[in-house]
């Protein structure tokens, strides 16, 4: 179980976020997809960052890219399959020492647990303008953040 089951631009850092069935989210630097080479078949292509903090698969990702409103521009959104719900800060890549010095800083912003009562949460969309989001569980039911 490690199908990448959703993925996010997030324009604001040039960053591209993958939501994987291993629980993490990976953090790409769009800007270095040009400069890929090939060494004998194989592009090796790391991401800057991996997110760790759902404790079951993550079946969704919705990224705020189309806010203008500051605080919510590098924001990105979570569902997994225990119904849990996690919105997360995306630093640029110029923001990250490779070297772990990161480790005490958190990039997890809010955790809703439960937001589904265990149903895994199937869809996340953000509104273009506000400072809402939607989440479509398992059983049919819809949430309005």
């Amino acid at each position: 179980m490690d199908s990448i089951r959703g993925i996010s631009f997030v324009p604001t850092v040039n960053a591209l976020i993958s939501a994987s069935e291993d629980c993490t989210l990976k953090v790409w630097d769009v800007a270095k997809f040009n400069s890929l080479k090939e060494i004998e078949g194989v592009v090796n292509f790391e991401p800057y960052l991996t997110m760790r903090g759902h404790v079951s698969p993550i079946l969704s990702l919705c990224g705020m890219d189309q806010q203008k409103n500051q605080p919510y521009d590098n924001l990105v959104i979570s569902g997994s399959s225990n119904g849990q719900i996690k919105g997360w800060r995306i630093p640029s890549y110029t923001k990250i020492d490779s070297y772990g010095a990161n480790k005490d800083q958190s990039f997890c912003l809010f955790t809703l647990d439960k937001a589904h009562e265990d149903q895994p949460i199937w869809d996340l969309k953000v509104h273009p303008f506000e400072c809402i989001f939607l989440s479509v569980d398992s059983d049919s039911s819809t949430a309005l953040w």
